[in-house]
C-alpha cells in the first residue's frame, strides 16, 4: 500500500511515522520547510487540560466585543462571504450546552490518548526536544476567574483528567516567579511540554527512518477515478497512491476544494516569541484572564497569545505583542527581560465546533482528513497519526464520531 500525505507540520509528519511503522509506504509533500507553519510558533504545551472546544458562548461574546471596537481575546477583522457566514452559523450552533458537553468528552479522550503516546515516541530523543512531564498551572488574578477554573477542573476530573486547586501561597510555592497579586491557580499534573519545531523535526527523522519519502513539490491537484482519489498532481508529474491524507492545516480548505469539498476551517492567527528572563519560570503556565501562556523551553520562555480572525494576513499585531508584555507584568513578580526574540504570527486551522477533522472522507473514496486541530496540533499529533493509520488499515474506529469528517458532509 502507498499513501500520500499532503502537509509537513507536526500532524503530517507524525502521521507519516505511524503509517511507516506499520509497513505502509509514505510520500509526504510539503512545499515549504517541514514544521515551519503553525507548528513553528506553537506554545509547545501538551494539554489534556485544554480540552474545552473553542466554540463557547464566551468566545462568541469576545468576538462581538471585537466587532464593537472593544478590547477582547478574540479579534475579528474578516469580510464575510458565504463560507464565513456558514462557519459562524455552525460555530453558534456548537455553543449549545449538549453539543459542548459532547465536544468536551470527545476532545478530552483524544488529548489524553495523545499525550499518553509521547513517552514511547520520544524515548531516546535529543535533549533539544525538551520533553518534560511537569504539568501546567492555570493562574487567575481574580476570585471569579479562579472559581470558573475550578468549575472546569471538576468537569475535566469527571472525564479522567486530574487537577489540584491551589490558593495564592500554594501556587507561589509551586512556581516562585508568580506575583503576590494572584488569587490562586489550578494545576494539571498530567500536562507536559515540548519544543514544537524540534519535535516536528524529530518525527520527520523517525518517519524517514521508517522509509517515508519527503518531497518539496507543491501539490496542485488530485488524480481521480470516479468517486475515488488515486493520487496527487504536482507541476511536473502525477504521484499515484492507494490513500491520500490531507494534513495541510489552515490550507486544507484550498487543497480539498480541488475535489469539490468545502472544508469549514478558518485561519485563526496566533502570536508567539521567546524571552530570556532573569528569573525564568520552571512550570508551564496559562494566565487565565489574559489568555497568554508561558512555556519554559531550553532556557527560554515561549510566550503565546491570540485568536485573531484576520484571514491570511500574516502581519504581527503590535497590540497583541504588548498584551503579552502586560500579562507577564501582572502575573509574574517583577519580570526582567534580558532578551526578546522576534515576534511570530501563524494560522491555526479552526473548525466551527472547535474539534479536529480526523478520519476517512464520507464523500470521496480513498481520501482521509487529518486537519482542523486549532491550537492543539502538537498535543493531538500522535493520536491523530495513530487513528489515521488504524482507519487506513481497516481497524476499529478509534476516534469519537464527533471528530469524524462526516459531521460536515465531507
Amino acid at each position: 500500500m502507498r499513501v500520500v500525505v499532503v502537509g509537513g507540520g507536526a500532524v503530517g509528519v507524525t502521521t507519516a511515522y505511524f503509517l511507516g511503522r506499520r509497513g505502509i509506504g509514505v510520500t509526504l509533500f510539503e512545499a515549504n520547510e517541514v514544521g515551519r507553519g503553525a507548528s513553528f510558533g506553537n506554545a509547545g504545551l501538551l494539554v489534556p487540560s485544554y480540552s474545552t472546544p473553542l466554540a463557547t458562548i464566551g468566545n462568541a461574546l469576545e468576538g462581538v466585543r471585537s466587532l464593537l471596537g472593544r478590547p477582547s481575546a478574540v479579534d475579528v477583522k474578516i469580510w464575510p462571504n458565504l463560507d464565513t457566514l456558514a462557519w459562524i452559523a455552525r460555530f453558534l450552533s456548537s455553543t449549545r450546552a449538549s453539543t459542548a458537553r459532547r465536544g468536551l468528552s470527545a476532545l478530552a479522550a483524544f488529548t489524553s490518548r495523545s499525550v499518553g503516546l509521547y513517552d514511547e515516541l520520544l524515548s531516546g530523543a535529543p535533549a533539544d526536544v525538551a520533553y518534560s512531564k511537569s504539568g501546567t498551572l492555570y493562574v487567575s488574578r481574580t476570585d471569579a476567574s479562579l472559581a470558573a477554573g475550578i468549575q472546569l477542573a471538576n468537569r475535566l476530573k469527571a472525564l479522567g483528567i486530574p487537577s489540584v486547586v491551589m490558593d495564592r501561597a500554594e501556587a507561589r510555592a509551586h512556581e516562585t516567579t508568580l506575583s503576590s497579586s494572584i488569587a490562586g491557580a489550578v494545576f494539571y499534573p498530567d500536562d507536559a511540554r515540548i519544543q514544537p519545531l524540534n519535535f516536528t523535526r524529530r518525527m520527520a527523522e523517525l518517519a524517514r527512518g521508517q522509509g517515508a519519502q519527503f518531497r518539496g513539490d507543491r501539490v496542485i491537484g488530485f488524480v481521480r477515478d470516479g468517486r475515488l482519489v488515486t493520487g496527487v498532481r504536482t507541476a511536473t508529474e502525477q504521484v499515484l497512491a492507494d490513500r491520500v491524507v490531507i494534513a495541510a492545516g489552515s490550507s486544507s480548505p484550498a487543497v480539498a476544494r480541488w475535489l469539490g469539498l468545502r472544508v469549514p476551517i478558518l485561519p485563526a492567527k496566533g502570536y508567539s516569541f521567546d524571552l530570556r528572563l532573569a528569573d525564568s519560570p520552571q512550570t508551564s503556565m496559562l494566565f487565565a484572564e489574559r489568555h497568554v501562556s508561558a512555556t519554559p523551553l531550553n532556557g527560554l520562555t515561549r510566550a503565546t497569545t491570540g485568536l485573531d480572525f484576520h484571514g491570511f494576513d500574516a502581519r504581527v499585531s503590535a497590540k497583541r505583542v504588548a498584551l503579552i508584555g502586560a500579562a507577564y507584568d501582572e502575573y509574574l513578580d517583577s519580570p526582567r527581560i534580558l532578551e526578546q526574540g522576534p515576534a511570530w504570527a501563524g494560522f491555526r486551522p479552526l473548525t466551527p465546533d472547535g474539534l479536529p477533522i480526523v478520519g476517512p472522507s464520507s464523500r470521496i473514496g480513498n481520501l482521509v482528513f487529518a486537519t482542523g486541530h486549532g491550537p492543539l496540533g502538537i498535543t493531538l499529533a500522535p493520536a491523530t497519526g495513530e487513528a489515521i493509520t488504524d482507519a487506513i488499515l481497516g481497524g476499529p474506529q478509534t476516534v469519537d464520531e464527533a471528530i469524524l469528517p462526516d459531521r460536515f458532509g465531507i
